[in-house]
């Protein structure tokens, strides 16, 4: 039965002539249709034209970039490059000349460099005396560390100021050292038991790493050490840094798409007891990199790794992965006076992390300062 029938069916048929009705509202069903094709022709022209304006936008934004990278590829890049080559070779030329000028005549080029690193005064006011209670910092660390049959070895700033300045570099203000990952574990609980000392730990979002630092007990002494800690691995190829890299990236991406770290994130720093969800988060990387050999035994081990929950290294640090022999067996050298521990090859190990290391330093005036000296 049609709707017009169960119409008609509930109908009184003296109420009033349906066929009268019936052809009334067929005439406006009709004109309902019209009113319908209408429409649908009309949103059709619309979604014709909203996508050819959608078309000549986005042909508009490929023209306007494209023509900007293509300026820039073919014009301001190579420019560029030309100043850039030019300004590295007159440096190169200016430097092979003043160190030509500056050798006395009994000793090489590096041996001069040395020379003139070493010359350079140290800091002075604040920042000196900030350097140098670190130092004993670092002299009481060094005995507590041999005390116990704990491995360290300074590294990146602090390891190029021995090597290049026989102690600070005089516009640095922290200490760095490398530690592998047992022999961290057995520093915790030696500092828990030592009531001089203590470990502090805080998640950074910043850089997506766990910050370990060694600090006096007494927090009015604001000294400390950054430690970073390594594991061993079973080799040093590319296909496994490649592979450290690629777990790296996707745990921070995790970190970075999961709600329960929102806060963290807008606060930058969390207290590293008080975050469970952000250690799961570094220990499932950790995981990942269990299953490739990482953090083996070290009768197994043929390199050193940087670890997970340092801040962001990946297959783009030269540091991020290197032959064991290169740290052990450990050497010993001064710093500031105190002999302390360094890798077996520091030469090498500075240039893997700054290229040549005896170049005139960039960074006099940009280094970050890592403390505030005002209130020392």
């Amino acid at each position: 039965m049609g709707f017009l029938e169960k119409i008609k069916s509930v109908l009184p048929v003296s109420s009033r002539s349906f066929h009268a009705y019936e052809r009334e509202l067929s005439q406006k069903l009709d004109s309902l249709e019209v009113m319908m094709r209408v429409l649908g022709d009309r949103l059709a022209a619309f979604e014709e034209g909203e996508r050819e304006i959608s078309k000549r936008v986005e042909q508009s934004y490929w023209d306007i970039t494209g023509n900007i990278d293509y300026k820039f590829e073919k014009l301001t890049l190579p420019t560029l490059q030309k100043i850039e080559g030019t300004l590295d070779a007159h440096d190169a030329f200016v430097s092979a000349h003043l160190w030509d000028q500056y050798r006395n005549e009994d000793e090489t080029e590096e041996e001069a460099r040395l020379r003139f690193f070493k010359s350079i005064p140290p800091a002075k006011g604040a920042l000196r005396a900030h350097q140098t209670a670190s130092a004993q910092l670092l002299r009481e660390f060094d005995a507590l560390c041999r005390d116990n049959g704990l491995r360290y070895w300074i590294e990146f700033g602090t390891l190029l100021g021995a090597v290049r300045h026989g102690g600070f570099v005089p516009w640095d203000d922290d200490l760095d050292v490398g530690m592998v990952r047992p022999d961290l574990e057995r520093l915790r609980k030696v500092a828990q038991r030592d009531d001089r000392y203590r470990i502090t730990e805080v998640f950074d979002a910043a850089v997506h790493c766990r910050q370990i630092r060694f600090r006096y007990a007494d927090e009015g002494k604001p000294f400390f050490i950054d430690l970073f800690v390594y594991d061993f691995v079973p080799s040093n190829s590319k296909t496994l840094l490649k592979a450290y890299g690629e777990i790296r990236l996707a745990m921070v991406e995790a970190m970075r798409g999961d709600s329960r770290l929102d806060a963290w994130h807008a606060a930058t720093f969390a207290q590293v007891e008080e975050s469970p969800d952000i250690n799961a988060a570094f220990e499932e990387g950790n995981h990942a990199l269990r299953s490739l050999g990482f953090g083996c035994n070290e009768e197994e081990a043929r390199g050193l790794a940087w670890g997970i929950e340092n801040m962001d290294g990946g297959a783009a640090y030269p540091w991020s992965l290197f032959p064991i022999n290169d740290v052990f067996p450990l050497r010993r050298l001064h710093f500031e006076g105190v002999e302390c521990f360094v890798p077996n090859n520091p030469e090498g190990m500075l240039t893997r992390v700054y290229g040549d290391y005896l170049l005139f330093p960039k960074d006099i005036r940009t280094h970050y300062k890592h403390v505030s000296l005002e209130d020392e």
